[in-house]
């Protein structure tokens, strides 16, 4: 025999007289539980009390930041005068290059004088201003690649030097001509280049053009040569205000040769000695040359106030 569901209706007459619903059927476990949850439910749901406090604290914190930073922000840029191309004394734009006519960044420093620790150009370019110097200061300039052992131009010292190189050259802006190689050191002046100023000046030769003077002129001026020094020219004039000195190794020798040849100045003469026995006293001497026999000249002194008369076994 089969029992099918049984269903449990209410009396009316018991809805009527009972005043507590729940009681009617009795309660299980699940019901319980139910209820016991959405209580907690109720309770986690949302932040209450301290944490909202806290959270509204650090909320207007962030918003006290923000506006400081807006502010000095709004500052920097009022003060640095920035916009959209750079600063007041610093602008970035871009331009095109006449010779490759492809789009190229500069970097524009419009002050009068700018001080940089450290600037490292990818071009290896640095222009100055148009129709003005352009002057580059410093204890110790280095220009070239940071990294060991590349090629550098070192500025110290009042010096420039190449180091980690062999071999350089200077090359024309306008046709790329060379106008100076280490390895074959030639410099041609211009023509419109009438006078050279340096300190310190190492060459192997030094000439004029045809028919022009070649004019050296210093307080003091030292000629040296490691292997010796030769000088040709059609006329070749020393002029000094204190002394002219010819100084030679130990082994070396000077020599002198042209039509004619004149030692003396102009400006101090000797006085004869009009004693017969020439006892004047002159701090001085006199320097004489005689022919020999066989065509060769000698050079002979004699004192300040004597006549150029040599021994007759000098000048044989």
């Amino acid at each position: 025999m089969s029992v099918g569901p049984r269903y449990l209706r209410k009396r009316s007459s018991d809805a009527t007289t009972s005043t507590n619903v729940d009681n009617e059927y009795p309660e299980y476990p699940e019901a319980r539980y139910l209820k016991s949850h959405k209580k907690a439910d109720l309770n986690v749901t949302g932040l209450r009390e301290k944490k909202l406090l806290a959270l509204i604290i650090w909320l207007s914190v962030l918003l006290v930041l923000a506006l400081i930073l807006l502010i000095c922000n709004i500052m920097i840029i009022n003060v640095l005068q920035m916009s959209h191309y750079g600063m007041k004394a610093f602008k970035i734009y871009s331009y095109e290059n006449e010779k490759t006519h492809e789009e190229e960044s500069i970097v524009h420093f419009t002050a009068q004088k700018s001080y940089f620790e450290e600037v490292t150009v990818e071009s290896g370019r640095v222009f100055g201003p148009k129709n003005s110097r352009f002057t580059l200061q410093g204890s110790r300039v280095i220009v070239g690649q940071p990294t060991e052992p590349s090629t550098k131009l070192l500025l110290q010292d009042g010096k420039c030097r190449f180091e980690n190189t062999d071999q350089f050259l200077v090359l024309s802006s306008t046709n790329s001509k060379t106008l100076f190689s280490a390895q074959h050191p030639l410099v041609s002046i211009d023509n419109k280049i009438k006078q050279l100023s340096a300190s310190h000046i190492i060459t192997n030769k030094v000439r004029s053009p045809v028919n022009e003077k070649l004019l050296i002129d210093a307080e003091n001026v030292v000629i040296r040569g490691n292997e010796g020094i030769e000088i040709e020219s059609r006329v070749f004039n020393v002029t000094a205000d204190t002394i002219i000195s010819f100084n030679t190794s130990s082994d070396g020798n000077i020599h002198l040769g042209g039509r004619y040849i004149y030692f003396g100045s102009q400006r101090k003469t000797l006085s004869m000695s009009s004693s017969p026995a020439l006892s004047a006293s002159v701090e001085a001497f006199r320097l004489c040359v005689c022919k020999t026999s066989v065509g060769k000249a000698k050079l002979f002194l004699v004192n300040g106030n004597r006549q150029c008369m040599a021994p007759g076994s000098l000048c044989k």
